[in-house]
């Protein structure tokens, strides 16, 4: 809007008029001009007046758009509402589509009333659909079907107006879905479209942002079959510009269907292409595109920039981002392709060209386009060139450069600015650089960094980034690459000296220490690149140090004789142990300030500054799970305990703990994680209550405050908000809960803002309490704590007490803050910091650097080295109940000299005791002046109290002296770390260092013997594989971890020893092995290198697989292993867990006795504390005999036999390396396919042994690789499927006889295939199955199924029978099988009865098949019979009831009691009760069923629950049930050539004649129709095949049929034929066919598979046919709504 003196202008062009229609606005009345126009999409608003007899003359006047005018009057009519006059223009409102209603009252009055009455269902629905869209999706597709199947012209608008209404909620998703489905309802019952009305539908949904790529190019499709191409045309280009202007991307295939439209209106390509562009190009949405946009349209969109400046400009402007997961760099590369083709570029790089922007400002844009996206890319060398070409602009403008990303670019391009003498930007202080991603991505392009070492700004950065490389376990592939930049190597020198600088001059203990530790990875560099660095770093005073820290002060000074009181109470110490370090785990402590609360399993106790204040037993529910802990509230004397039960909160308070409550408001438990976070500082009030930062707590209460930061000073309460960006302090009342007024305590003011802004979230305000009167961090006799303010570059605490504690701001450690200081008896008051959780001591003077740091702790952990007499260091807020321990001892440690330290660390280093067993490796260290060895774990973990106490005789109190001790102990540790970078000349190994340490081998790294990639080379083989380290880490360092492992193992047998004690091993020697419990891999490969063969042999596998195959076969048979089958086995033994040990407690222990050696490979399973833990191992017993390994038990085992000789697998990768992969040989596929009846695809995956064949991915074989093979996917899918379910024994079997004596045969004659089919029948019998080509069609049933009842001689369930017995099981008895494989399980006569079935459909009369299919159901019924076989009905409940009971009762039993000799109760016959771990389970005797309408089916039938109920029984009644046998017996009389029972010209031609008359047909249009009537699966390709017409008879056939209103013709999508019965439809999930509703009177219609029919063919055609003939026609169903009043609730 513009003002020119007093007059008041507005915009008046389009695009503001536009943009007040899409907003919802209204025009006056004539504005546009082109109102109406058929083309515009602004229609006329009208005032609609109304009169009502009730209404006493009144009128009603409705807004409305003209072209709803008359639905508007039609649905006011029905609510006797009559027009009172013309309707009036009142102004212009943006076009809209005739809906729902509307649309049905105009169109079809006679049903109007429906339509109406849809309306309000459709209302209630929409209230869902904001807070449960999902429910009101579900609700609004069943009202859908029902309109389909009575009304389904009504379904576009219906599914329209539906999508109108998840748009006004904001759900495009739903609302494209709907849009789609009316679309759909269109094609599907062929109903006649207005093209006006649909044009303007889809540009309001386009507009919307709810039009599909799919809807839009079957839109697209529909156009050009629809109207004249030009304005085809028209409308889609329109259609498009409106829906990229609605914030939606052009679709992939825009240019395509483009150029479609334009080849058809005979326009010219090139011009009208350009032209979408430009109207495409200034949309935001354009960004967005696909890829495939721009390649499709480079050439028009390189030429139309060219031709106009203002596109060039707007191509810098876009910044491509594809969705998805492509090649993201592919795109980068071809947009600045395009950039420099269309001369966009020069505007860039021209210093005299005018661009919209500073160079430097795109540079940065596109630099952070490059960083979207989580994987690393390689360096973008198009990026380099443009740069290095903009460079004089760059200068020109003088605009630096703001670089702050890491990746591989971004560094290359500093480099490049830097050294083009570019302005670069000062880096943001938290900048980093990832150097190792840029060693391995930053070529092509990479830079050798010159520059950037060489610019004082940056360098450093870059020395931080080279040591994470240095130390990575990516180091040794990378090495390569660092060498080459001399550059790297001077800044890591650089940063050695910097860091023994750093060292030397550090002022504290612990901030030595971690800076050792921090240096640990790099300490082989550091010693090679820099001897004088590391001469420094070994130099190390750390007697200095330590005396220093002991001077400034240490927390084990103070004590709060309250905690240790109550952690005793808890049983949390250890008598004669170290307070800090042998704490025990599940403590758990809970604010309550000043008090503490503690509790450990079952009991609580709160603590308070000056004695024990309650002590609680828990009274949780008994069934609570260990996750589920309890949280603990204090207030006014009582606990509330709260815990998570059914989703909900329950808890009681300590004053009434039988009272359980239902606890609302603030969530405090909850989830499998529960809360471990500690709850702000609360604060008792003085009446009572405590203030949490709303209403305050009180005793007894159930709906519990929020939680959140609060502070006071005893008069008022301030509480922590965000305020915008920003944190402030509001007043706050506890008493009501209100917040008012930001603003700060009075005692935060008084500081002053000097230091900076106040930092309200790491700032401290508390009333002064009852005994802490004399808090250590001081107090002014009101308040405690103070308050922090930061500039950016310092941080200051201004205590209560008057004292100050400033901290410089750090880039490494910005979190950090200074949070008082603690002042300790003899003068000491060093600095308290704090960041999160952690808590250090340091200098009040000091620099902030870490080095300086005196003690590090944890609040609410042990105290561990730096303060070892705290069991638990409290949360900051509760330090001020600290107290000195002992004046007299702190003013003696204020008087230590470093003489005296030196003293304790010479006293306190660790030495082994004498019966400590010797290391393997002997580590002798120069320490102070003294070559000192390094003991063993157990000596450098104790604690020298006793050595501190002779040192310093003056400490009295035992806790301060631990703290010292633990102290010492860390100055130990620190001098050893620090003397390594100086190494002694080494002693010789210990003679006692056995084969377990000599047979660990040297560094073995492979190419190709990575875990990740052997790890991908047998999944190829077997599937799934585990053992070989994690697939799912993302980690992209190599390891060769399983290698390393197996030679280790096999190294230490091949050593040999001795024969070992009589017993086995008490203190088990340990073998070192690589990883954790996830690289036993090469356990599961022993004596299966045939499978491995075949692979390896395989044409079908990649080399880098093959490579790895080869080096595992050789791994797997060389040396000690070759043959050394027969004395191994693969076991898995079983423990109770003790304590707290963890999953790799036992990994890699070696058991021995006698001959006989164990070793623990891995944890496979780990149950928890006081549960069973499950260890694998390989077991060598030269004996064979594997008798029991010392106290485990044994749940599995798995015996290795050599499958083939270790020569010949020698043999074999010898040739495999010389002559490659084996050629392929079909002809071996067919014999092999025949000799063992599985078919062609079947042996030729066995044979092939492919990669992936076992796995879980969808396509595993490739074009190439299908081919060769000779397959279809369909095909190998199923045969893949197949081979998935066979016994992996067989496999193996298989596999190894395919190999002939002698590996050179392989490639003289291929795989011994004679051999192999004898193998597997010999075990498997030979297979009577379906053709290849049926066998993909299969649908409804599985081929396993199909085959079972093809071969029921040699089906384990069918063939044999068993016997069931009552046999103890871990958790108790069960009834189970002597043969589990001659049962049925839960889904064979499900699979059964399906299988029968789809082989009486899809077999042709007259196949051979045939007479199999009443032998299969003879043998179920054979087997059904015997009276051993009882069937657990797996239902253990119905109606809340114990089945048990429930038959008892019926059977007339007692509730208990009543079991035979076998241990089973009989309730009646057919039903027996046995027990199981839950109480007693039902088992059903079919041999004692009368039949199919034994009144027992009937009533277990009717038991509510279990899947054995809903499938099995319903099965067991169609096996006994005359209906399945009369169906499979169906055939030809005998003599009758082979044909199609679906054929009823062959199967009821006297039916067809009968139709024929009736319907006026002839005899083929007549047949066709009973197919349609009857056959769930009529398609053409199906009506084709069963007739054997002609497509010209079958075409004639369909003409006729179609030309009559028997059917009608449409287009339903997975319906495979155009002519269908009137009436519903009922959609379907592949593999299942969509069919028409009405033949749900004939069979099932199942919504996921196949329909597989209980009558025969001809039945169902003479079914069908009656029900015609007694006028049960197919059509439309009378619409049922749903009007039913609701009453208020």
């Amino acid at each position: 809007m513009t003002t020119t003196g007093t007059t008041t202008t507005r915009p008046t062009d389009d695009r503001y008029r536009e943009g007040l229609l899409d907003s919802g606005g209204i025009l006056p009345a004539g504005t546009p001009a082109d109102t109406g126009h058929p083309e515009s999409t602004v229609d006329v608003l009208t005032a609609r007046a109304y009169r009502h007899p009730a209404l006493d003359g009144r009128t009603v006047v409705r807004l409305v758009p003209g072209a709803l005018g008359q639905a508007e009057d039609l649905a006011l009519e029905f609510l006797d509402l009559t027009p009172a006059e013309e309707p009036a223009e009142v102004g212009q409102v943006r076009q809209e589509a005739l809906g729902f209603p509307a649309w049905a009252l105009v169109h079809d009055p006679a049903n109007g009333h429906h339509a109406l009455d849809v309306v309000k269902e459709m209302e209630r629905l929409a209230r869902q659909a904001r807070s449960k869209p999902g429910n009101a999706k579900d609700g609004f597709e069943r009202l859908a079907v029902r309109l389909g199947r009575a009304v389904p012209h009504f379904l576009p608008t219906y599914c329209e107006q539906v999508g109108r209404i998840f748009l006004e909620q904001g759900n495009q998703t739903y609302a494209a879905t709907f849009f789609g489905k009316a679309r759909e309802a269109e094609r599907t019952f062929s109903l006649e479209i207005d093209e006006e009305r649909l044009r303007a539908v889809f540009l309001e949904f386009a507009l919307g942002g709810a039009l599909t790529v799919k809807a839009l190019r079957q839109y697209v499709k529909d156009l050009a079959g629809r109207l004249d191409a030009m304005t085809a045309w028209q409308r889609f280009r329109q259609l498009c510009a409106e829906r990229s202007g609605a914030g939606m991307a052009p679709y992939a295939g825009i240019a395509e269907d483009a150029r479609a439209l334009i080849k058809a209106a005979g326009l010219d390509q090139r011009e009208q292409e350009q032209a979408l562009l430009a109207e495409l190009l200034p949309v935001p949405a354009v960004v967005r595109a696909p890829a495939a946009l721009w390649k499709s349209w480079r050439p028009a969109l390189i030429e139309l920039a060219r031709r106009d400046e203002t596109v060039r400009a707007r191509l810098l402007e876009i910044l491509p981002t594809p969705p998805g997961g492509g090649d993201h760099a592919a795109v980068d590369e071809g947009w600045l392709a395009i950039l420099r083709e269309s001369g966009a570029d020069r505007l860039l790089t021209d210093p005299a060209a005018a661009a919209a922007e500073p160079a430097a400002r795109w540079l940065q844009r596109w630099l952070t386009h490059l960083n979207r996206g989580w994987h690393s890319r390689p360096s973008c060398a198009a990026t380099l060139e443009l740069a290095a070409q903009m460079a004089d602009r760059l200068r020109a403008e003088a605009v630096p450069v703001e670089i702050s990303q890491s990746h591989p670019t971004a560094l290359n391009l500093l480099d490049l600015l830097l050294a083009e003498r570019v302005p670069v930007a000062d880096p943001p202080s938290a900048m980093s650089v990832n150097l190792g991603v840029w060693l391995a991505h930053g070529g092509p392009g990479r830079r050798d960094l010159a520059a950037v070492a060489a610019d004082p700004r940056f360098c450093r950065m870059l020395q931080d980034a080279i040591a994470p490389v240095w130390g990575s376990a990516d180091a040794g592939k990378l090495s390569g690459l660092i060498t080459r930049y001399p550059v790297l190597q001077e800044q890591f020198v650089r940063w050695a000296d910097d860091r023994a600088d750093e060292l030397l001059t550090a002022r504290g203990l612990a901030g030595a220490h971690k800076l050792l530790l921090s240096l640990g990875p790099v300490r082989h560099a550091i010693i090679d690149a820099s001897p004088a660095a590391a001469a420094r770093i070994a130099r190390l005073d750390v007697a200095a140090l330590l005396g220093r820290t002991l001077r400034a002060g240490i927390l084990d000074e103070l004590g709060w004789p309250a905690l240790e009181d109550g952690l005793h109470r808890l049983g949390y110490d250890l008598p004669g142990a170290a307070p800090g370090r042998s704490a025990k785990n599940e403590l758990q402590i809970e604010d309550a300030w000043p008090a503490l609360i503690l509790s450990r399993g079952r009991k609580a106790v709160v603590v308070g500054p000056d004695g024990v204040l309650l002590e609680h037993e828990l009274r949780l529910p008994a069934d609570l799970p260990k996750w589920n802990q309890p949280r603990l509230r204090y207030v006014d004397g009582e606990l509330l305990v709260a815990w998570y039960e059914d989703g909900e909160q329950r808890g009681y308070w300590s004053g009434r703990p039988a009272e359980v409550l239902t606890l609302t408001g603030e969530r405090l438990v909850g989830g499998y994680y529960g809360v471990r976070e500690l709850a702000p500082t609360s604060l008792p009030l003085p009446g009572g209550g405590r203030a949490t930062g709303a209403r305050a707590l009180h005793a007894g209460d159930t709906t519990l405050p929020h939680e959140r930061t609060i502070m006071g000073d005893g008069t008022g309460y301030w509480t922590l908000h965000r305020t915008g960006d920003r944190l402030a302090l509001a007043e706050y009342d506890p008493a009501t809960g209100s917040h008012g007024r930001s603003c700060v305590p009075p005692a935060f003011a008084s500081a002053g803002d000097q230091a900076g802004p106040l930092r309200p979230e790491l700032s401290r305000l508390l009333p002064l309490q009852p005994g802490l009167e004399h808090s250590p961090l001081g107090t002014d006799g009101t308040t405690l704590g103070g308050s922090v303010r930061g500039d950016g570059s310092t941080m200051t605490f201004h205590g209560t007490d008057g004292r100050t504690v400033t901290l410089p701001v750090t880039r490494s450690r910005y979190d950090r803050y200074p949070a008082g200081r603690l002042v300790l008896p003899g003068g000491a008051c060093p600095a308290l910091i704090a960041e999160n959780r952690d808590l250090a001591l340091g200098p009040a003077d000091g620099t902030g650097a870490q080095s300086e740091v005196y003690t590090e702790l944890t609040s609410g952990g042990p105290g561990q080295l730096h303060a070892a007499g705290t069991s638990l260091v409290p949360p900051l807020d509760h330090w001020h109940a600290l107290r000195p321990r002992d004046v007299e001892s702190s003013r003696l440690l204020r008087a230590v000299t470093d003489r005296q330290a030196a003293e304790l660390v010479d006293a306190a280093w660790p030495v082994d005791d004498e019966d400590a067993t010797p290391p393997h490796h002997p580590e002798l260290l120069l320490i102070q002046g003294k070559p000192r060895q390094v003991a063993g774990a157990r000596a450098r973990e104790a604690t020298p109290a006793e050595a501190v106490a002779r040192v310093l005789p003056g400490l009295t109190h035992p806790l301060l002296v631990l703290g010292v001790a633990g102290l010492a102990r860390l100055a130990t540790d620190t001098a050893t770390r620090a003397a390594r970078y100086t190494p002694l000349p080494q002693p010789a190994a210990s003679t006692r260092a056995d084969a377990a340490d000599s047979a660990m081998p040297a560094a073995y790294q492979p190419e190709h013997g990575h875990d990740e990639l052997l790890r991908e080379a047998l999944q190829g083989v077997f599937g799934s594989v585990d053992g070989f380290g994690n697939s799912w880490s993302g980690n992209q360092s190599r390891h060769w971890h399983v290698l390393a492992n197996l030679r280790a193992v096999t190294g230490l047998l091949a050593a040999g020893r001795e024969a070992g004690p009589a017993e086995w091993t008490a203190e088990p020697e340990r073998l070192k092995l690589h990883g954790d419990s996830r690289h036993h891999g090469w356990l599961q490969l022993l004596g299966r290198t045939a499978p491995l063969v075949l692979a390896a042999a395989s044409p079908t596998t990649g080399e880098p697989a093959r490579s790895a195959l080869a080096l595992l076969l050789t791994e797997l048979t060389r040396g000690w292993l070759a043959d050394r089958g027969p004395a191994l086995r693969q076991v898995t033994l079983t423990e109770k867990q003790e304590g707290t040990r963890d999953s790799s407690a036992r990994v890699g222990q070696v058991l021995r006795c006698g001959e006989r050696t164990v070793v623990v490979v891995a944890c496979q399973r780990h149950y928890g504390e006081g549960r069973q833990v499950d260890w694998l191992a390989l077991d060598h017993d030269p004996s064979g005999e594997f008798t029991r390994v010392a106290h485990f038990g044994a749940c599995e085992e798995q015996r290795v036999s050599d499958d083939l000789p270790a020569d010949w697998v020698t043999g074999f990768t010898a040739r495999l390396e010389q002559h490659g992969p084996l050629a392929w040989r079909p002809e071996q596929v067919e014999e092999f396919g025949a000799a063992t009846g599985i078919g062609r695809a079947r042996a030729a995956l066995l044979l092939a042994n492919p990669p992936g064949l076992y796995g879980w991915s969808g396509d595993f074989l490739g074009a190439e690789q299908l081919g060769l093979l000779g397959l279809k996917t369909a095909q190998a899918k199923a045969a893949r499927q197949w081979l998935r379910a066979v016994d992996r024994a067989d496999r193996d079997a298989a596999s190894a006889a395919l190999l002939p004596a002698e590996p050179a045969e392989l490639w003289r004659t291929g795989l011994a295939t004679a051999a192999a089919a004898k193998a597997w029948t010999r075990r498997r019998g030979r297979l009577v199955t379906l053709p290849d080509e049926a066998q993909a069609t299969v649908n409804g049933t599985t081929i396993g199924a199909i085959e079972d009842m093809l071969n029921a001689a040699t089906t384990p369930w069918l063939a044999r029978t068993t016997t069931m017995r009552l046999r103890q099981v871990y958790d108790g008895q069960e009834l189970l099988p002597d043969d589990p494989h001659a049962m049925p399980d839960g889904q064979s006569m499900t699979e059964a009865v399906s299988a029968l079935r789809w082989l009486a459909y899809h077999l042709p009369y007259g196949d051979g098949l045939r007479p199999l299919l009443p032998a299969a159901l003879a043998a179920i019924r054979k087997r059904l019979a015997d009276p051993q076989l009882l069937l657990n009905l797996e239902l253990h409940f119905t109606a809340g009831k114990p089945l048990a009971a429930v038959l008892r009762a019926h059977s007339g039993l007692p509730e208990q009691g009543g079991a035979g000799s076998d241990g089973l109760v009989a309730c009646g016959e057919a039903i027996v009760l046995a027990p199981s771990r839950y109480g007693e389970t039902a088992f059903l005797r079919p041999a004692a069923l009368t039949g199919a309408s034994d009144p027992l089916v009937d009533l277990l039938s009717g038991l509510v629950g279990g899947y054995y109920v809903r499938q099995e029984l319903p099965a067991l009644r169609a096996l006994l049930d005359d209906e399945l046998a009369q169906l499979v017996a169906a055939d030809f009389p005998p003599g009758e050539p082979a044909g199609w029972a679906q054929d009823p010209q062959r199967s009821a031609p006297a039916l067809v004649t009968e139709v024929a008359e009736a319907r006026g047909l002839g005899a083929d249009a007549a047949a066709l129709y009973l197919q349609l009537l009857a056959l769930p699966d009529p398609t053409d390709r199906n009506t084709a095949r069963w007739t054997g017409w002609k497509p010209a008879r079958l075409k004639q056939a369909r003409a006729e049929l179609a030309a009559t209103d028997l059917v009608l013709e449409a287009k339903r999508a997975r319906a495979g034929r155009s002519l269908f019965l009137p009436g519903g439809w009922q959609e379907a999930k592949a593999p299942g066919l969509p069919v028409e509703t009405w033949k749900s009177g004939l069979y099932d219609l199942p919504a996921n598979h196949a329909i597989l029919p209980h009558l025969t063919a001809p039945a169902l055609f003479v079914r069908a046919w009656q029900r015609i003939t007694e006028g049960d026609l197919p059509g439309y169903e009378e619409l049922k709504t749903d009007n039913r009043r609701r009453g208020r609730r």
